[in-house]
């Protein structure tokens, strides 16, 4: 689960300021894409009853406009489609007083005169109010996620030894399979216990090479696997194993049988390494390095 959490600005000016701006760069980004696309990315409130509203309706003499400035009229009639409410108001007012007004759009400077553009104020009832909404656009991209999962759980126990602290439920491999010696007594019980482990759907990984025990399990650590394994000498004759857990490298005597559903339990929260500890004999290790 990823929750996108918005946390409220300290009351300052900054701050205000900030989040304002934030506000209106999403709404420009909103605006943008609207007239790329030539479609209407807005919102609309509706209105509980209709409500008068006064407007400027623009009117270019699109005729006087193309032979005043030729092809570049077109430049001079987005400025004027894109006008707000307030820009026309403004042009109005200094077109009546000054009798032209000069505009800029797109590094073209064009000078309006009276006879080319008309505006004209009205009221008209509304039943709805339209807006290009404020948009937050987060990105969840996988590797960042993975990332994160690494840095998180990345673990050292002193400068040579590392290891990675996964949760069981999103360790990739579950379990190591690790037996004293690699010969036929003890490979017979690496795969009675690996078959068990799939058939329970719990992800393992057999590590029969010839190194010590100590750094296999350190092998194991550091591309965290949570829990490991040994089949030893005592396997053999009472069909125990011990079971070692990543970060506290504590381990305990367990049967063959009772193994798979322990690590079922701890992977699926329904057990506690604690409650493990406490509940079986503890086997002291002398092979950790």
């Amino acid at each position: 689960f990823f929750f996108l959490m918005i946390r409220r600005p300290p009351r300052s000016t900054q701050s205000r300021s900030s989040a304002a701006s934030d506000v209106y760069k999403r709404q420009v980004h909103g605006d943008r894409h609207s007239k790329e696309t030539k479609t209407e990315l807005v919102a609309a409130r509706k209105f509980s009853h209709a409500k008068k509203v006064n407007v400027i309706e623009v009117f270019p003499d699109k005729q006087k406009l193309g032979k005043a400035f030729k092809a570049e009229h077109k430049i001079l009639l987005e400025y004027l489609e894109e006008l707000s409410t307030q820009g026309k108001k403004d042009m109005s007012k200094t077109l009546e007083a000054e009798g032209k007004v000069t505009v800029t759009h797109r590094d073209k400077t064009f000078e309006v005169t009276p006879d080319l553009v008309k505006f004209q104020e009205k009221e008209i009832n509304v039943m709805e109010e339209k807006y290009t909404p404020s948009v937050i656009e987060p990105s969840f991209g996988i590797g960042r996620i993975v990332y994160a999962t690494f840095e998180h759980c990345f673990k050292m126990r002193d400068e040579k030894r590392t290891y990675l602290a996964f949760p069981p439920k999103i360790a990739p491999i579950k379990c190591s399979i690790l037996p004293v010696i690699s010969n036929d007594q003890f490979l017979k019980y690496v795969e009675i216990i690996r078959n068990k482990l799939k058939r329970a759907g719990i992800s393992c990984k057999v590590d029969d090479s010839g190194q010590s025990i100590g750094r296999r399990y350190a092998r194991t650590d550091e591309i965290g696997i949570p829990f490991g394994i040994t089949v030893d000498g005592d396997t053999i004759n009472d069909q125990t194993v011990t079971l070692r857990e990543i970060t506290t490298m504590k381990q305990v005597r367990i049967s063959i049988d009772e193994v798979v559903q322990v690590l079922r339990d701890i992977t699926d929260n329904f057990l506690t390494w604690n409650e493990v500890l406490q509940k079986y004999p503890i086997f002291e290790s002398k092979s950790e390095e």
